[in-house]
């Protein structure tokens, strides 16, 4: 225990030397706190859900009132953001074991099934905001080069190959035939 202590002290001097903290002072002064105060509303609606998400999931194993869900879920995410690794996944499953009638194992199972379902989304929204992103779309001229390119300067020699202008010493320049 001690030698954590010991540990923790020698990493939070690091990672506060530095600092000018009369500058932090001045940042806060310049926080606009109703956008605080709306992103802690989103985040309270948030944490709210994925409790409500996680009851649905648990619903045929036990019923657990919301109140209870949302403060596991509040703790395991908190455990997920202070230990490394993600460690803190085994929080929830292990304060609603102590909670309900749920056993440890079945509840491990409904995470896994949670972030199965959340890398599924993440890969669809990725996927449509790809979709409407416009770069490396093909021209619809012969050669078929990208937009980036065209846009940086660049050129054709007389065999149609791109290249930037001048960029291209004379001896690596292509023989006229």
């Amino acid at each position: 225990m001690i030698a954590g202590i010991l540990l923790s002290t020698i990493l939070v001097y690091l990672s506060i030397r530095g600092i000018d903290f009369v500058k932090v002072v001045e940042g806060f002064h310049a926080v606009r706190y109703r956008y605080v105060l709306l992103f802690l509303i989103v985040v309270l609606i948030m944490q709210a859900l994925r409790s409500v998400r996680w009851g649905m999931m648990l619903s045929p194993l036990d019923q657990v009132d919301q109140l209870s869900l949302f403060s596991v879920t509040s703790v395991g995410f908190l455990a997920i953001m202070a230990i490394p690794a993600r460690l803190g996944e085994l929080a929830r499953p292990y304060l609603i074991a102590k909670k309900s009638r749920i056993k440890m194992a079945a509840a491990l199972g409904t995470i896994l099934v949670e972030r199965a379902f959340d890398s599924i989304a993440v890969l669809f929204i990725f996927g449509a905001v790809l979709f409407f992103i416009p770069f490396f779309t093909p021209l619809a001229d012969d050669i078929g080069h990208f937009r980036s390119f065209h846009h940086a300067g660049a050129s054709h020699d007389d065999d149609g190959h791109a290249c930037k202008t001048g960029s291209i010493p004379e001896s690596t320049q292509p023989s006229d035939r």
